[in-house]
């Protein structure tokens, strides 16, 4: 039988040492994969005054939210919203949640505007997300008269022009009459 060889306490000393590196670089990700975030987001920060806005308050990684409240918006109003929406990601293991309330606005006048930040109490702790500042121009504004965006700022236009396949207005409203012997009429 052989002796076993004892181990140095300087390879006992690299190994903690790397060890411990290793887990303060990544002990930070694990902490910012669980964090709260509050943010406010617009489709555009530049509109034309016949356009539509549309903005999103966007709550993510929270475990419970209570009184959620959208600012007032000045020289806007509101076409659509609030709505409601959610959601959950896993990527690389880490899961992120979002929870969204989103209102489509439209200008009422052209100039510079602030919208403020949506409030909530969320896991227990009261917090407001960014302000965003808008600017909107007379007219059709950016996105009007741009043959990229058929539908100039309109979120509800199709964003490809009129459907080919599908059947339009006067196809649908259209009234058939068979007579005798399978005529239409």
């Amino acid at each position: 039988m052989k002796p076993e060889r004892p181990i140095k306490s300087t390879v006992i000393a690299t190994i903690l040492r790397f060890s411990i590196i290793v887990l303060i670089a990544l002990l930070p990700g694990l902490f910012v994969s669980g964090q709260v975030k509050f943010s406010t987001w617009v489709s555009s920060q530049d509109v034309g005054q016949k356009e539509y806005l549309q903005i999103e308050y966007v709550v993510e990684n929270a475990k419970q939210i209570d009184e959620l409240t959208p600012p007032s918006f000045p020289g806007f109003q509101i076409v659509q919203g609030p709505i409601q929406s959610s959601g959950m990601s896993i990527v690389n293991g880490s899961m992120s949640q979002y929870k969204v309330l989103s209102f489509v606005l439209q200008p009422l006048h052209a100039g510079k505007f602030t919208i403020g930040g949506a409030s909530a109490t969320i896991d227990g702790h009261p917090l407001r997300s960014n302000t965003v500042k808008i600017t909107v121009h007379a007219g059709g504004g950016s996105g009007g008269n741009n043959p990229s965006n058929p539908g100039g700022g309109n979120p509800f236009a199709q964003p490809f022009g009129a459907d080919p396949y599908g059947s339009s207005e006067r196809d649908v409203e259209r009234d058939y009459i068979l007579k005798t012997g399978g005529e239409r009429q």
